[in-house]
């Protein structure tokens, strides 16, 4: 499964993952005191290892990839409290899970990194790229850390940079700063 935090309704989405054997697209949040699922009209394809994070400029959740049946995913869903909807862009990182995924608040555009891509050579991945709540866009930067997967990523709100720490069979620490 993953997480992510709700600004804007102050509560945390649940999505997905595998309960026992089986992949799940259940949808839950946490107040703070309880849990409750929340039974949406659409749903996104049941899945784990994806990349999700909070879009505060759109206010909606947004999920990308991730492993699910019979093959890795390459969608985008966002989820803005009452229902599911998949987006449809004219560009997207290749279908991959172990990807992660945030959001930087001073561009207004989530940052997804990495990942694990079976399909085409079963390969880690080290590129980098930018949701607008619309399209996906690879930016092509003059450092790249090396190809991972499981990795952590975060956002230093004070600096503007997103942070990536370790992953897979790597451990150092990487800043983005929108270019490089």
């Amino acid at each position: 499964h993953n997480l992510a935090f709700d600004w804007h309704r102050n509560r945390v989405v649940l999505f997905g993952g595998r309960q026992g054997t089986t992949d799940t697209n259940n949808t839950w949040e946490w107040n703070g005191s309880n849990w409750s699922e929340v039974k949406t009209k659409t749903l996104p394809p049941a899945r784990r290892s994806f990349g999700m994070a909070y879009d505060m400029k759109r206010r909606v959740t947004v999920v990308f990839g991730g492993a699910g049946f019979p093959s890795q995913l390459g969608d985008t869903w966002v989820y803005d409290g009452q229902d599911w909807t998949q987006v449809q862009t004219s560009r997207a990182p290749t279908p991959r899970d172990h990807s992660r995924m945030v959001y930087d608040d001073s561009r207004g555009v989530i940052v997804l990194f990495g990942g694990w891509d079976q399909k085409n050579g079963n390969k880690y991945l080290n590129d980098t790229w930018e949701f607008d709540g619309q399209d996906w866009t690879e930016i092509k930067t003059s450092t790249l850390p090396q190809a991972r997967h499981w990795h952590t990523m975060a956002y230093d709100r004070q600096r503007a940079r997103v942070l990536l720490v370790g992953g897979g069979f790597v451990s150092d620490t990487w800043e983005y700063d929108g270019k490089d």
